[in-house]
């Protein structure tokens, strides 16, 4: 499990840390940006190791689950990522609704 944690660390310094060091020095400009990247290596970058088609989309082809929605309803937000981070008041609401969805399933 550890290789693979550092394997990711090092694709998300390559792909991402290196070209963007200069937005460190504003935190909130970074974020946003490693969220837009992270968001787009899960949703839309194909990964050999899963035979060419994004994370998301391999766990929905191999696994589905009928009662999950997580994908969809988070998706959709976080295509906006930045409204999240400038007005945590909306974060903090999306949060507790996602986590309420959660109780009603057990």
């Amino acid at each position: 499990m550890n290789a693979h944690a550092e394997r990711f660390n090092r694709t998300l310094q390559e792909e991402y840390i290196d070209y963007h060091e200069d937005e460190l020095l504003d935190p909130e400009q970074f974020n946003v940006g490693l969220m837009q990247h992270l968001l787009w290596h899960n949703t839309e970058r194909p990964h050999w190791s899963l035979k060419m088609k994004p994370p998301v989309q391999f766990i929905q082809d191999n696994f589905p689950h009928p009662e999950c929605n997580m994908y969809v309803a988070d998706t959709q937000m976080s295509r906006r990522p930045w409204l999240h981070l400038s007005q945590p008041r909306l974060r903090s609401q999306r949060l507790a609704r996602h986590h309420s969805s959660w109780r009603q399933m057990d």
